[in-house]
């Protein structure tokens, strides 16, 4: 062991181990928290001294990008600000940091200004602990708060570019390097002693599927619904959707990427628009369906009443499990009276009988799924057969290539996959209350005989 200190300077010393002839240099590591020692080879102190001052004067200086100096909350405040509050995730990203935070500051002591490199992968493990135990979070919810925090750090080592008040342009980078964030969900099973999550490969019925849609709910979350069964879309790309920029009607199609906006690995393409959503688009005569709609009155501008677009994943999930509960044989009085208990924050009663309907077997049809289902769907059909490359290049899994480019503007140009597309549409109308096919499109069909019936 280490007696008291001989000599001291820039927070390093020198000091003799018991049993030891040699002086040796100690110093204090924060990323360890541990007091590192390395021998001076030595045994004169004078000389000792000498070298402990050059290292001292040599020593880095303190690098205010590196991880040991930013703050957490730094990173996740710029990460916010700057990115993901224009996002759909905006809340969930906002609460994965209210989490992180929670632990850092109530279970670690580290305080509010808890530093970037703190958050080590041990403690990593034992948020992952914590948040089964107070929680009862399952390693997936984990991994993608988790995910949230390695998002927020990897922003912040990228420089971006922002106007000033004054019209000039200034460069901010907040962080040197990419800290490790561990949000593997295998991992965090092992951590927690939970199951690994398994795939969802739950596709439903067209039976099921329409009781779903004939669920009464706004009539944002209606046109939500037929631009998804329509496009076969992720759930952003619908919300963010603009006839007037991204469909081409004289062309019949659609680009699901909008102007500006950079392709990433979830590839928005360009697809064809099919016979039901022209036709839906036509009704709705609007820019932007799932948005507010600005409307003149007497008395000035008032607001169409329609909810926000930033609201349809709550309403989709709470059709969702109304839907469940309906599956399950609760009757409407029970089940109006199961939500008005979980609106006062009375969870238990809706969480039992949710649990019970998942028990027979009922699944949770999400956004996601009116994905699946279509991209499932397709290539069981009869009518019409899509092939894999379809498929592909409709869901934006599949890259064009420069000449392919030129295809896109060729008549038959996925002309299969929208015409199954067209077919399960008119599937699903036959077996729903509400209207899945246009009035527009029905018409022309009915003259033509061309009309699918469900059998």
């Amino acid at each position: 062991m280490s007696t008291h200190k001989l000599f001291e300077i820039g927070g390093q010393w020198i000091a003799r181990i018991e049993g030891r002839p040699s002086l040796y240099h100690f110093w204090y590591d924060k990323r360890s928290g541990e007091t590192r020692r390395r021998s001076l080879k030595t045994t004169d102190i004078e000389e000792a001294k000498r070298l402990l001052a050059t290292l001292a004067i040599t020593a880095k200086r303190l690098d205010p990008l590196d991880p040991e100096q930013v703050m957490l909350v730094v990173i996740l405040t710029h990460y916010y600000e700057n990115h993901s509050d224009s996002k759909p995730s905006a809340h969930a990203a906002k609460r994965a940091g209210v989490l992180v935070m929670e632990f850092l500051e109530t279970e670690c002591g580290f305080g509010a200004n808890v530093k970037v490199a703190q958050f080590t992968k041990g403690l990593q493990a034992r948020f992952a602990q914590w948040s089964v135990e107070k929680f009862q979070h399952t390693p997936s919810y984990i991994s993608r708060n988790l995910s949230v925090i390695a998002a927020a750090c990897r922003f912040a080592t990228k420089t971006i570019v922002k106007r000033t008040l004054f019209g000039q342009f200034e460069e901010i980078r907040i962080l040197r390097l990419m800290p490790e964030i561990c949000f593997d969900v295998k991992w965090l099973a092992e951590m927690t002693d939970r199951p690994e999550p398994k795939p969802r490969d739950y596709v439903p019925t067209y039976e099921d599927l329409a009781s779903l849609l004939d669920i009464d709910g706004s009539e944002l979350l209606r046109r939500y619904d037929l631009i998804a069964l329509n496009t076969w879309a992720r759930p952003e790309a619908i919300l963010e959707l603009s006839v007037r920029s991204q469909v081409d009607f004289e062309n019949g199609l659609i680009d699901l990427n909008p102007p500006n906006r950079k392709q990433n690995k979830k590839r928005r393409p360009v697809i064809k628009l099919t016979e039901n959503l022209r036709g839906w688009f036509e009704f709705w005569a609007e820019d932007k369906p799932l948005s507010y709609d600005l409307k003149k009155s007497k008395s000035g501008v008032t607001k169409v009443e329609r909810s926000a677009a930033t609201h349809i994943k709550a309403q989709f999930k709470r059709r969702t499990f109304k839907w469940m509960l309906i599956k399950s044989g609760c009757a409407k009085p029970e089940i109006n009276d199961l939500f008005r208990r979980l609106r006062k924050g009375d969870t238990e009663p809706f969480n039992i009988a949710i649990a019970n309907a998942e028990s027979k077997g009922i699944k949770r049809i999400t956004q996601y799924t009116l994905r699946h289902f279509m991209a499932t769907r397709v290539r069981g059909l009869k009518e019409v057969a899509v092939d894999r490359e379809q498929r592909s290049l409709w869901l934006g899994h599949g890259k064009k290539d420069a000449t392919s480019w030129y295809e896109t503007f060729d008549p038959e140009h996925l002309h299969e996959a929208a015409s199954a597309t067209n077919i399960i549409l008119e599937k699903l109308d036959a077996l729903t209350i509400r209207p899945i096919v246009p009035l527009s499109v029905k018409q022309r069909k009915n003259l033509a005989g061309l009309l699918v019936v469900n059998g």
